[in-house]
């Protein structure tokens, strides 16, 4: 097998981690992570049926919708401090919570996502604004939106630097993306190794700082900053994701402590450190995408 790193090229990337149904790969030079196999298009959209959100609790505990709210809301401040609350375009939406979050702070709410299932349940609220598919396919005009957030997404997609092109070419001059994704270099990952529950079928790529700002700025973005995310957790919301995210020594000790606590304790809001990065970048310019300009 002569696999090459899909961001810099370098051959012979090393074994990380092997599970059920994928391998993990790092590359030595640039550091990029990746699955292999990759996912093909027939088994995603397997994976993102109708039930591929529902394990998630969004239909559960009404305080996963009040974390997620301000999760959001502390990245829509980020994002505020660039740019004013003008049309911000999701990508991978899913059923729309942010899109909520935004509209909420005065935001033109956009949505695309891959799942039909997600889109149908964000429609209810925004019409004809959410779209299924991707933001390569979706028709959408150039330089419409101020802002473009992706949050627990460029990690899915096949390419993730067209995505970011796409994204270049969406942008007013001046506009912001945002992207939250798994850090490959963090902490939780190096301690957890194998068992870091970012290690997903559908994660295709695991960014570190480094390689995230490489492809943000090979896509025409200045990065402006890149930091670990802050994520708004509460033992209610960590009790109703336990079926897809079981986080060793986490999961039970939640579930212990909540049968002993009142259930006030069980609501109130605490902000954690999940593992994952948020980089904010701006529009500098517009770059050609030549046929050669791809991560595969």
């Amino acid at each position: 097998m002569n696999l090459m790193c899909p961001l810099c090229g370098t051959p012979e990337p090393a074994h990380l981690y092997t599970k059920k149904a994928f391998t993990v790969f790092r590359c030595p030079s640039c550091t990029l992570a990746f699955t292999w196999p990759q996912l093909s298009e027939q088994a995603g959209r397997r994976l993102y049926g109708n039930t591929y959100f529902e394990s998630w609790g969004i239909d559960g505990d009404p305080s996963v919708r009040e974390m997620k709210k301000r999760t959001f809301d502390l990245r829509l401040k980020a994002i505020e401090k660039h740019i004013p609350p003008g049309r911000i375009l999701d990508v991978g939406c899913a059923t729309g919570f942010f899109l909520e979050a935004a509209s909420d702070r005065g935001w033109s709410a956009y949505g695309v996502d891959v799942n039909p299932h997600a889109v149908e349940l964000a429609r209810k609220q925004f019409g004809d604004r959410v779209i299924e598919g991707t933001i390569d396919d979706a028709r959408l005009g150039g330089e419409m939106f101020d802002a473009i957030t992706m949050s627990d997404a460029l990690e899915h997609v096949h390419d993730p630097f067209r995505t970011l092109f796409r994204a270049n070419e969406l942008l007013r001059n001046g506009g912001i993306v945002a992207v939250v994704t798994p850090n490959v270099r963090g902490i939780s990952s190096i301690l957890l190794g194998r068992r870091w529950p970012h290690l997903k079928a559908e994660h295709q790529f695991y960014f570190s700082p480094r390689t995230l700002s490489y492809v943000l700025q090979k896509a025409g973005f200045r990065v402006l900053s890149v930091r670990p995310a802050l994520k708004a957790l509460s033992l209610n919301y960590i009790y109703a994701q336990r079926t897809v995210t079981r986080v060793p020594l986490l999961t039970p000790l939640v579930s212990a402590v909540r049968r002993v606590l009142p259930a006030s304790v069980g609501r109130k809001p605490l902000y954690f450190l999940a593992g994952e990065m948020f980089a904010l970048a701006q529009k500098e310019g517009s770059p050609r995408l030549s046929n050669n300009s791809s991560m595969l």
